[in-house]
């Protein structure tokens, strides 16, 4: 099969803080706070070896929502946007690995602390601990399957995405400033 893949070097213009779901439960007695002590570390996307990673599908839904955001019509197509072919021709095949071990995480350094409104607490508020980093960088590669999609306007989704998205936690896309990020450079190959 024929594509084209595009590998693209990004540099944090904003911190990232990440969410995974957690899967474990709280135990007996234990308070809120003592729960998130013991386990925001958890939060941490991480790949195989542990390393705290920006998930590529982070980065694939960015597009996408840029790609309806701009909503750019395709030449000779009348009314259609390209949304539906980046929704399913394109893959981001890699993730941004952030080089910090999940248990290398520290309170303090590594870690931002917020106090959330939490209406189902008897305490209304509640202290809440998640991953976090200034800066970061990283190579995502985008295999792109479908030939409708130019290399170019995937570049220009994956700036407006950037700019006006972002990945994470508290990213523009849900209000916030965080999760933003630069196109420093680019390189297409065409795959046969």
């Amino acid at each position: 099969m024929k594509y084209r893949k595009l590998e693209i070097n990004l540099k944090s213009a904003a911190p990232y803080s990440s969410n995974a779901d957690i899967t474990e439960e709280k135990e007996p007695k234990e308070t809120n706070e003592e729960f998130e002590k013991r386990t925001w570390r958890s939060k941490a996307h991480t790949d195989s070896d542990d390393f705290w990673i920006i998930p590529g599908m982070q980065f694939k839904a960015a597009i996408r929502e840029a790609a309806k955001y701009d909503s750019k019509k395709i030449p000779g197509k009348g009314k259609e946007t390209y949304s539906k072919h980046v929704k399913s021709g394109i893959r981001v095949m890699s993730h941004i690995n952030l080089g910090i071990k999940k248990n290398e995480l520290i309170i303090g350094k590594t870690a931002y602390r917020e106090i959330c409104y939490n209406p189902g607490s008897k305490a209304g508020r509640v202290v809440k601990i998640f991953p976090y980093i200034d800066n970061w960088n990283g190579k995502i590669t985008i295999s792109i399957f479908d030939y409708i999609l130019p290399p170019e306007i995937i570049l220009e989704y994956v700036n407006t995405a950037g700019s006006f998205i972002g990945v994470g936690r508290k990213r523009p896309a849900t209000g916030g400033e965080w999760g933003m990020w630069e196109v420093l450079d680019h390189k297409m190959t065409e795959i046969s």
